[in-house]
């Protein structure tokens, strides 16, 4: 595409290191923008402010269920957005007397059995964040004859139609993502601009 003069601006619907396309577009010095965390200093981004995020929802379920032990739920992908918000977490609970950080990295292999256990083990977890909407619909699903969980109050992050099916107790967390999109084109065609924020709602 490049190499034919066809197209001279891309916007990156992700980040990971030692990517070879993003390498690509730095070397040939092309227009491009990332939506989300960059691994690199220098390239131009949009995102959420995930560490605020994360603090905010933590937050939210001490304020709103009065939880004293939420588990923060995430994938063992270490995905930039995830390692932002759970570390929003972790500043929350460092304020919390009598509460321990909670952190369950959901992993592919993981079944009903194993979690079960996890959950007996540490049964006073009385709220759950997850760190999207997938990881959080996954957890429900290997746990959805546990009656306990049912009556845990979660949050998540993405405010997908999906998450609708975990049940009534799941608030969201809405990252606007149409005007991610806006704000993103808005930045490729401003070279002046490096970065942007948008902000999120809480659902």
């Amino acid at each position: 595409m490049v190499e034919q003069s066809q197209i001279h601006d891309f916007l990156l619907l992700y980040s990971k290191a030692d990517d070879v396309v993003t390498n690509y577009l730095r070397k040939q010095e092309l227009n491009f923008v990332i939506i989300g965390e960059p691994t690199n200093e220098n390239d131009r981004f949009i995102d959420n402010d995930n560490i605020l995020a994360g603090r905010e929802v933590t937050e939210f379920m001490f304020n709103q269920y009065n939880a004293k032990h939420p588990l923060f739920l995430r994938s063992t992908y270490n995905w930039e957005y995830e390692k932002k918000r759970e570390l929003g977490y972790q500043q929350v609970m460092s304020t919390k007397s009598g509460s321990s950080p909670l952190i369950y990295k959901l992993e592919k292999n993981d079944n009903k059995v194993a979690i079960d256990k996890y959950m007996k083990h540490h049964f006073e977890i009385d709220a759950i964040i997850g760190a999207d909407d997938i990881e959080l619909l996954s957890f429900y699903h290997l746990l959805k004859d546990n009656q306990h969980i049912k009556n845990i109050p979660a949050i998540c992050f993405n405010n997908s139609r999906l998450i609708s099916l975990a049940g009534p107790t799941v608030n969201k967390v809405d990252l606007r993502p149409r005007e991610l999109g806006k704000k993103a084109v808005e930045l490729l065609f401003d070279s002046e601009l490096r970065k942007a924020t948008v902000g999120f709602d809480i659902i």
